[in-house]
């Protein structure tokens, strides 16, 4: 250290020498941008990535570390996974990839991702929902950003109240259409291959379930409602307003074509997510939001939760920079406030909701629908 320090002390002093000696000022170096402290590469989806990139200049000025973002909306999943079965070099894999809680269990089996070490503080700045949703083996394996769920959208002009039941609304749709003041009564979406998310709802309130719950409030999966008696009784009582029934229920309605028909005032209901809310307001239509309607007589319809997450890539080539990332920008408000300027997904994080919901009440009216989900 002596010898070090000597040099450095020499080195300097022969520079101011030099330089009075010369007789004139010194010439200024060009300035050069510091090199990045680190690298990290996150995929996602892409309407999040320039919430990201915007979010990642100022954690670079703030940092030194670069966070290069890239689109991936084709088969994400399987792409990320892919990725880590045959890359040959760490960085042919993300650091971080944007996906869904659901992926978790193909992600823990192959040893995709590596879990998350929040702080009980932290945890608690989630809602509880959002912070089990990612949690696997008493494990968390990613963070999360939001809560999404299906809503019903109602065009308040056309009806001002939100409908108490499915029947009702059906009701008002058909009396709107007669009258000629809507084309369709309802925009629920089916589409050819039908719509497992839209169809949940009925089938919960109907009496159906997906799986059944153990003492302590964990899911059951040895009790599979599917197979069940009260699955079939609640798929005929959905069949009845299907195309051999009433035909509130077509397979014509994809989710684009409802979109489509809401924002043009083309019916007073819409069943849709988060993601339909940037068209819908920009459509400048007079709207509310509201749950989704129970069948009348029925149990109370139950949503599917979504829950976004930040993943950290277990064979990404900075992890330790990664896990850095995902634990300092996500436990704070900008970076999901930001993400939900970008996709209207409710915020997981407290702080975060609390501040979108001050500009868009759009906000806490979508995470109070799927409540019980």
């Amino acid at each position: 250290m002596r010898i070090r320090t000597a040099g450095v002390v020499v080195t300097v002093t022969m520079a101011l020498v030099s330089a009075g000696c010369t007789g004139g000022n010194p010439q200024p170096k060009a300035s050069r941008s510091p090199s990045p402290a680190g690298t990290v590469t996150i995929w996602a989806g892409q309407s999040q990535v320039e919430a990201i990139r915007a979010f990642g200049a100022r954690y670079r000025a703030r940092t030194g570390v670069d966070i290069q973002v890239r689109a991936v909306d084709n088969d994400p999943l399987g792409a990320f996974l892919t990725a880590n079965r045959t890359a040959t070099r760490p960085s042919d894999v993300p650091d971080i990839v944007l996906g869904s809680h659901d992926w978790i269990s193909a992600l823990v089996r192959a040893g995709a991702v590596e879990p998350v070490p929040l702080t009980g503080d932290q945890r608690a700045g989630f809602a509880d929902l959002a912070i089990r949703a990612v949690t696997h083996n008493g494990q968390v394996y990613g963070v999360p950003y939001g809560i999404g769920n299906l809503v019903l959208y109602r065009n308040t002009e056309l009806v001002p109240d939100a409908p108490r039941t499915f029947e009702e609304a059906v009701a008002v749709g058909r009396q709107l259409t007669r009258a000629g003041r809507a084309r369709q009564g309802i925009a629920w979406p089916v589409g050819a291959g039908g719509h497992a998310e839209a169809t949940f709802p009925m089938y919960t309130s109907a009496g159906g379930y997906l799986f059944g719950s153990k003492a302590g409030g964990d899911i059951d999966l040895a009790d599979l409602g599917l197979r069940k008696p009260e699955a079939v009784t609640a798929f005929q009582k959905i069949a009845t307003f299907g195309e051999l029934g009433s035909g509130v229920l077509r397979r014509e309605v994809t989710p684009a074509a409802a979109l489509a028909t809401f924002v043009t005032s083309g019916t007073p209901y819409l069943v849709a997510g988060p993601e339909a809310l940037p068209e819908i307001k920009r459509s400048n239509l007079n709207f509310d939001v509201s749950p989704v309607p129970s069948f009348f007589g029925g149990r109370p319809a139950q949503m599917l939760l979504t829950v976004p997450t930040f993943f950290v890539a277990s064979r990404g080539a900075n992890r330790a920079l990664a896990q850095r990332f995902v634990t300092a920008s996500l436990t704070t408000a900008d970076l999901p406030a930001e993400l939900y300027g970008a996709l209207p997904v409710p915020p997981a994080l407290t702080a975060a909701l609390e501040r979108v919901r001050a500009d868009d009440p759009s906000a806490q009216k979508l995470l109070d629908s799927g409540r019980g989900g």
